[in-house]
């Protein structure tokens, strides 16, 4: 189930649920995450991944930049012709006597024509900022211990916990956004002192009484967009397994085992 509402501030906050391995809460109300990860540009939007993870919560945010370039033309601006300059009055001198007969034009410099200047074209570029959250609350892993029932004093039981790859999935932007939680450690508490790190655990209880035993695992928290390269958040989340209640009894009666068959003399 996918629920996406949209605020005046332009971004949107989608709350995801995914089978039996996360439950829903509601979203966060920040904006960005803690951690950015890497970009990718698609269609003309510049899209942003982050994650952050508080407790059992893991929240990743897509914040999406649509580029827009707008180009704009000016006309341009008339250039006015120069005035002429004006010249001091002088007294003429008398003129040289011409060598011959023949006279000669003078030739008097014209101003200069100005340039037409050309049309001014500028580019602007437009940034649409919004932004995606989806949260992701973990469940509680399964454990469980054989033999059930009550055990004897010095009878050895072995715990097991669920240690696999758990993924969610959500939209957004109309995005794929993909969460991958991937357990790297187990450490166990038999709840009378004794501890364990392991997947599977062997344990002796040496005195009567009821104890609660339950596992911790260590989960990293990748998640990625669409198809893409896996990113890493450096905070790793670690959750408790559902408890055991381990009852040891000192007096257990013996049951026998297979079928009893009664003998009757005739």
């Amino acid at each position: 189930m996918l629920r996406i509402t949209k605020s005046f501030a332009s971004w949107a906050i989608a709350t995801v649920v995914v089978s039996a391995s996360f439950s829903a809460h509601p979203p966060a109300q920040a904006q960005d995450c803690r951690h950015a990860g890497a970009s990718q540009e698609r269609s003309g939007s510049k899209l942003t991944l982050g994650s952050q993870v508080d407790g059992d919560l893991v929240t990743i945010c897509l914040n999406k930049k649509l580029l827009k370039s707008l180009t704009q033309t000016t006309a341009p601006k008339p250039v006015p012709r120069p005035a002429p300059r004006a010249t001091a009055k002088s007294t003429p001198k008398p003129a040289p006597k011409p060598l011959s007969k023949t006279t000669s034009k003078k030739l008097v410099p014209s101003a200069p024509t100005p340039r037409a200047s050309k049309p001014a074209v500028r580019t602007k570029t437009r940034v649409q900022a919004s932004s995606s959250t989806a949260v992701f609350k973990a469940m509680k892993p399964n454990s469980w211990v054989s033999p059930t029932g009550a055990l004897k004093p010095g009878q050895s039981a072995t715990f097991q916990v669920e240690f696999r790859q758990r993924f969610g999935k959500a939209t957004l932007f109309g995005n794929s956004v993909v969460v991958r939680f991937k357990p790297e450690s187990v450490s166990w508490l038999f709840g009378d002192g004794a501890a364990a790190e392991t997947i599977t655990a062997s344990h002796d209880y040496l005195q009567s009484g009821t104890f609660l035993a339950l596992a911790h695992v260590k989960y990293r928290v990748d998640y990625r967009l669409a198809s893409g390269a896996w990113l890493k958040d450096p905070d790793p989340i670690v959750l408790a397994s559902v408890p055991l209640n381990i009852s040891v009894a000192a007096n257990l009666e013996q049951q026998p085992s297979g079928n009893t068959v009664l003998i009757t003399p005739p």
